[in-house]
């Protein structure tokens, strides 16, 4: 549940997700790699009337376990305002049937947000590779990677972006 302001990017109620068990290092330092779910091993849908909820249902056998640290990334639409205000708190819960009761709750957590800013003037990037084309490739190193940012308003220590 994202806050009230936000919306889900969705078509006809479906949304997109990136399902992701992180990847970590264990006691005899050796390297496990992320486990990603595939589209078709995940469900995204919006609620019709509180379009900033969404429910994902896992579709195939891999399982979400205790103790691991999970990426979950779906797109929303920021608020028309900005500002202090919109740093509401998202809300995570986790169920072990389709039911959704408090009944078949397994976690419940809330995620604090950021404050939501007013649009850039400009963004722009460059990312050339060694050979001076666009590296297009996920999972490449970016040596000559450029942002070019202007923003309405100044940028101070502290802020993120």
């Amino acid at each position: 549940t994202a806050p009230a302001e936000f919306l889900i990017v969705n078509q006809d109620l479906e949304c997109d997700v990136m399902l992701q068990q992180d990847g970590y290092v264990t006691e005899l330092k050796q390297t496990v790699l992320p486990v990603m779910w595939d589209a078709s091993e995940v469900v995204c849908r919006v609620d019709p009337v509180l379009t900033n909820v969404l429910t994902v249902k896992l579709t195939s056998s891999k399982m979400v376990m205790k103790s691991m640290k999970y990426t979950l990334v779906v797109q929303v639409f920021n608020p028309i305002t900005y500002g202090p205000e919109t740093m509401g708190s998202w809300r995570i819960e986790s169920f072990n049937d389709n039911d959704m009761t408090n009944t078949n709750a397994l976690d419940e957590s809330e995620v604090d947000g950021y404050e939501v800013f007013t649009n850039f003037n400009a963004w722009r990037y460059s990312n050339l590779g060694t050979n001076g084309l666009d590296v297009r490739n996920g999972n490449t190193e970016l040596p000559n990677l450029i942002l070019h940012m202007r923003m309405p308003a100044e940028l101070n220590a502290g802020h993120r972006i």
